[in-house]
């Protein structure tokens, strides 16, 4: 069933059209001509005669290839209508957000900052295996004398060699390991601030979802608390990259953001889900998530 198709079917005559910030009502009328083809009527306020409401239209044809662009790009925005639809756009800001509402009540998208996004039902997350502990001790492929070499680690020859002299060409992560298990708090200098959590191990539960890329969501209790971008597609950054701490990220050359949110998961499970607004361009991707940075509620966001 093509969109036209479900709008007729599913919006029906007096339904209040949802518009963002909107004080009165706008109201879709049913479907009517315009020119010489069909088109939606709708009612916009008037604030002269509240009694006489203004009536508009959206062509089929309008409505046709805004969807297009929704699909294809995951998102419509006012911009992409007045370049791709400037006639429409001419004719008021409403056309906008009447597409867009309609969309809405399809239940396909969503008002996110000045911008309608697709809605990818909540996937949720399957967690394995939980409370894990010292993975950094994993790591075998250089001994701690090689690690000591690397640009990153050179500054800690003085502070972890006196004492340890005869330990340093055992695994890395061996190394540490002793180091912890002595109660000797020098090990910590290896890791990132995040590298010695109790992490977990979890996946994806919608398979589907995970061939997809766009801007991911957490929620926490239904509140969303961290937003990212994927660029390539969803399982690996979730069932590879979050999803499963590798040794060599628990490290300071490792991926620190990895480790906090793999724990927080092992924390918090229970009780999150992940939102995602699919999206095939990638600028856009990027577009959104910054925007959606500024948002107070991102407490995971904001490294602590």
């Amino acid at each position: 069933m093509d969109v036209i198709e479900r709008i007729r079917s599913n919006v029906l005559p007096g339904t209040v059209i949802p518009k963002p910030k909107a004080k009165s009502d706008f109201i879709f009328l049913g479907w009517t001509s315009s020119g010489s083809e069909s088109a939606i009527s709708y009612s916009i306020p008037n604030r002269k005669d509240p009694a006489k409401p203004y009536r508009k239209y959206v062509r089929e044809s309008e409505i046709i290839l805004a969807y297009e662009e929704f699909v294809k790009a995951g998102e419509f925005t006012r911009g992409w209508l007045n370049t791709h639809l400037p006639k429409l756009a001419k004719e008021g800001s409403c056309s906008f957000t009447t597409i867009g509402g309609l969309l809405c009540l399809l239940g396909e998208a969503r008002y996110e900052y000045a911008r309608y996004c697709k809605i990818s039902r909540n996937s949720g997350i399957v967690v394995t295996k939980r409370g894990i502990r010292d993975v950094f001790s994993g790591l075998r492929s250089k001994s701690a004398r090689e690690t000591l070499r690397k640009p990153r680690y050179q500054g800690l020859e003085k502070a972890v060699v006196p004492g340890n002299e005869s330990r340093l060409d055992l695994p890395i992560g061996e190394f540490i390991a002793l180091l912890k298990r002595e109660g000797d708090a020098r090990y910590k200098l290896f890791l990132n601030p995040n590298g010695d959590l109790e992490y977990c191990v979890f996946k994806l539960s919608d398979q589907e979802m995970g061939r997809k890329k766009g801007v991911y969501k957490f929620l926490l209790d239904g509140e969303m608390v961290y937003v990212g971008r994927c660029l390539d597609n969803f399982k690996k950054r979730f069932n590879s990259g979050y999803g499963k701490i590798a040794s060599k990220n628990c490290f300071l050359d490792g991926q620190s953001t990895n480790c906090r949110l793999n724990a927080l998961v092992n924390q918090f499970g229970d009780r999150m889900e992940i939102d995602f607004v699919v999206m095939e361009n990638n600028e856009a991707s990027i577009s959104l998530e910054k925007e959606m940075l500024s948002d107070p509620r991102l407490i995971w966001n904001v490294q602590k």
